[in-house]
């Protein structure tokens, strides 16, 4: 037994599944979606200094640096608030350290 399927149907078929493929919304491409104006590397190349920070055991909730990555640093010490969720990240990861980096002003 061989089922018949009228033109109009089969046509109607093709038709919805056209729409329903092509008629969603649509999305934008990688090229379309707007990219931030500075990396984290760009941040990094341009930077004066470039360091690797802990928290700093005397002054808690800020940093002190364990290693200079590029530039010179004069006082290891830096002040910048440590928040808690990163303190407790560093304190539970003793081998991971954050990337600070540092521009004069001239350099903007």
């Amino acid at each position: 037994m061989q089922l018949a399927i009228p033109a109009r149907y089969l046509t109607v078929v093709v038709m919805m599944s056209f729409l329903a493929m092509f008629g969603g919304r649509a999305e934008a491409c990688m090229i379309c979606i707007p990219f931030p104006e500075d990396t984290a590397t760009d941040q990094m190349l341009k930077a004066d200094v470039v360091v690797l920070a802990r928290e700093n055991a005397e002054k808690p909730f800020s940093y002190v640096a364990v290693e200079v990555l590029k530039g010179v640093l004069s006082d290891p010490d830096i002040d910048l608030f440590l928040n808690s969720s990163t303190r407790r990240h560093l304190a539970a990861n003793p081998d991971h350290s954050m990337v600070l980096t540092f521009s004069s002003a001239a350099n903007n």
